[in-house]
């Protein structure tokens, strides 16, 4: 191949547009394990009154190993409707109309039992082993679901498998949160749990 013609298509190569990508602090969810414990990075968004999410394993019967670095987190919904969530502001915001694409790793525990309020007000040891969902929300400020941007399947495997979401915001959003949510299938709210590991970087097409 003659050499202005390589030197021509390295070129074409390199002219053409590079995905872009959002950073995110502490993606894998690194800490101490710990009960009701915000990692490094993020911020609390659960409903008031309610315990934060966990850093584990090692707590509630849960066991299974992290599927990348030391720890993850666990994310509850509970029969009382309240829900477990989190956010952190990004370091450039999100491009409206534009694809935008994140993996994650996902899984639930063999058991996980854990003090909760009961729908009588009541504190008792209650199963958290259904299944749920991940929501992804943009907006503006923590904690802020302006814009539902995707949403997993109901998660009920044992073992870590990694997810692809994709999403076209609406607006330049500031900020992620990662909220549980129930199966819609199911009539009542109930008590449920997720594991999550492995966030990678917003790739922006």
């Amino acid at each position: 191949m003659p050499r202005s013609l390589l030197l021509l298509l390295l070129l074409a190569a390199c002219s053409e547009p590079q995905p872009q990508q959002i950073h995110l602090s502490n993606s894998s969810f690194e800490g101490t394990p710990a009960a009701g414990s915000t990692p490094d990075g993020w911020t609390n968004c659960g409903d008031r009154g309610e315990s934060p999410t966990d850093i584990q394993p090692g707590f509630f019967g849960v066991s299974l190993p992290a599927a990348e670095g030391r720890t993850y987190l666990s994310m509850v919904v509970r029969e009382t409707g309240k829900l477990e969530g989190l956010s952190q502001a990004l370091p450039t915001p999100m491009k409206p109309g534009v694809e935008h694409s994140l993996w994650l790793s996902l899984a639930q525990s063999d058991s996980f039992s854990s003090p909760a309020l009961n729908l009588e007000g009541k504190l008792k040891t209650a199963d958290f082993s259904h299944s749920v969902v991940l929501r992804l929300y943009g907006g503006m400020n923590p904690c802020e679901r302006r814009e539902l941007l995707a949403q997993t399947p109901v998660i009920g495997h044992r073992e870590w498998k990694p997810y692809l979401l994709k999403w076209q915001p609406s607006a330049a959003h500031t900020h992620l949160m990662l909220e549980t949510f129930y199966d819609t299938t199911r009539v009542q709210s109930y008590n449920g749990h997720i594991l999550v590991d492995h966030l990678s970087e917003i790739s922006i097409k």
